[in-house]
């Protein structure tokens, strides 16, 4: 049996702009992985070959005292091959070996033992992941900061920046760039702080940029709780196999990985399985607290996704456009300007100058957009319905004015502006939503259950990675249970 689980996106992944300190960040610790290659595979190398240096000469004085032994078997025969099938009774003779309960401090195969030990941990202290990575035992400052950006193995350095590709660019588009990577650093030295103090004895070294990207992770729980996060599935059984998508809102999904990564440390897992849980835990609590922090100086911007929803939800967006045709009529001038550029674009329209009244048209639906004359923008929508070739409308003005047909009780106009963006714009980001809203209505409004299926299906064929296409499987799934599409 053969299954994982691996975080894909979130609903809040698009960005005003390109996160450029995000991408900074994962070319750095991609660049410093492969340029250290060898001399980290070096070290590797050595720490390797001073355990098997230790295990033959535990081996040969676990012999030795076989041998000295009254009753000493001849067969099988003392050799290295019988450290292996007596491996419980050697494993044993080493702990006490090393605990000093076998032969005095001082004697001779003990002292041998001490100075063997010795000379291979010179080699392994000038290693380069023990110059560069956190060493608790040693404690340096520098070292907390340089050890985020080594890796142990390719698997270790792509996990860490696909988790750090999820989180940090939303975070750094609402919190700025600075904000951004003082968070990122201040949650990663303190990751490491809180490992070197909770393993305060250990020579071990801790490296990799795991206590940021949990300090990250931190800070995306308090300002996007409710954000559905997107997995992918896989699992193998013996002849079957599958694969699929689910999402999760953070909110549950977050506090449960932080509980995997603390109950694990209060166990002292970190010794058994060489992940620095305890760095983990300390980048996620630093993150959390400094999310908070950083709202009081520095309150974030609202994302792509909430402006979007802010525009196509907010029911305040309707009063405010009634208000503005209720001015129009009163004489507004701003309104009236507005209305008679629309009529201007029309005498256009019929005196076949329909360029530029096409371009005159975009302008204005541009505006009327930021204004929320929906009323005036619906009525430019539907002008140009019958005007050939391709409209001047923008797309979110459609995904604006769905809605607004739809809470104005006249369903057939906000299904004409929902096709007519998916039509005209199909590979818009505000498509998957214009896919589900118009099933939705197409069901409910239009009692069309078949056409709002086949819209469902295809919003899940075209964009299997929106959280869009999630809520429509799971709506198809319920109808296939119970017969009737519920939204």
């Amino acid at each position: 049996m053969f299954w994982f689980i691996f975080p894909i996106g979130h609903e809040q992944g698009r960005v005003h702009g390109w996160p450029y300190a995000t991408f900074a960040l994962i070319f750095i610790n991609l660049a410093v992985f492969f340029a250290t290659l060898g001399p980290m595979w070096d070290s590797v190398d050595v720490q390797l070959s001073a355990r098997q240096a230790k295990r033959q000469l535990l081996c040969e004085d676990f012999l030795a005292t076989e041998r000295a032994k009254p009753n000493a078997p001849s067969w099988p025969p003392l050799n290295a091959e019988y450290c292996q099938t007596h491996y419980d009774e050697f494993r044993q003779f080493a702990t006490d070996f090393i605990a000093g309960k076998v032969v005095p401090a001082d004697d001779p195969m003990f002292t041998d033992y001490q100075k063997l030990v010795d000379t291979w941990q010179a080699k392994i202290d000038r290693g380069f992941d023990r110059r560069y990575g956190l060493v608790p035992k040693h404690f340096n400052p520098l070292s907390a900061i340089t050890a985020m950006f080594l890796h142990a193995s390719l698997g270790h350095v792509v996990g860490n920046m696909i988790f750090l590709y999820l989180a940090g660019g939303i975070l750094e588009d609402t919190f700025g760039v600075v904000a951004y990577l003082l968070l990122y650093f201040i949650a990663g030295f303190f990751g490491n702080v809180l490992f070197a103090l909770m393993n305060a004895g250990s020579n071990v070294p801790i490296i990799g940029a795991s206590g940021a990207v949990f300090g990250l992770i931190g800070a995306f729980l308090p300002r996007f709780a409710k954000a559905k996060i997107q997995f992918f599935y896989f699992y193998w059984i013996i002849i079957r196999w599958g694969k699929g998508y689910f999402t999760l809102p953070a909110y549950i999904v977050l506090p449960f990985y932080f509980l995997e990564n603390l109950v694990p440390a209060l166990l002292g897992a970190e010794h058994t399985t060489n992940i620095a849980y305890w760095a983990h835990v300390g980048g996620f609590c630093t993150g959390l607290g400094l999310y908070f922090v950083l709202r009081y100086f520095h309150p974030p911007e609202e994302t792509v996704e909430e402006e979007e929803e802010e525009e196509l939800e907010d029911t305040s967006a309707i009063g405010r456009a009634k208000r503005r045709a209720e001015r129009r009529l009163k004489g507004d001038p701003e309104a009236t300007d507005f209305f008679g550029r629309f009529r201007k674009i029309q005498t256009n329209v019929a005196e076949h100058n329909v360029i530029v009244a096409k371009q005159d048209a975009a302008r204005l639906a541009n505006e009327l957009v930021e204004a929320r004359d929906l009323p005036l923008l619906g009525d430019l929508a539907r002008f140009f319905v019958d005007v050939p070739g391709e409209p001047p409308i923008p797309d979110r003005a459609y995904a604006l004015l769905g809605p607004y047909f739809a809470e104005s009780e006249m369903p057939e106009l906000a299904l004409q502006m929902y096709e007519t963006l998916l039509r005209h714009y199909p590979t818009s980001p505000l498509a998957p939503k214009a896919l589900f809203q118009s099933a939705h209505l197409l069901a409910t409004a239009s009692h069309n259950a078949p056409a709002a299926r086949e819209r469902l299906r295809q919003l899940i064929a075209r964009f299997p990675m929106h959280p869009a296409a999630a809520e429509a499987q799971h709506v198809l799934t319920a109808a296939g249970q119970t017969g009737a599409l519920r939204f």
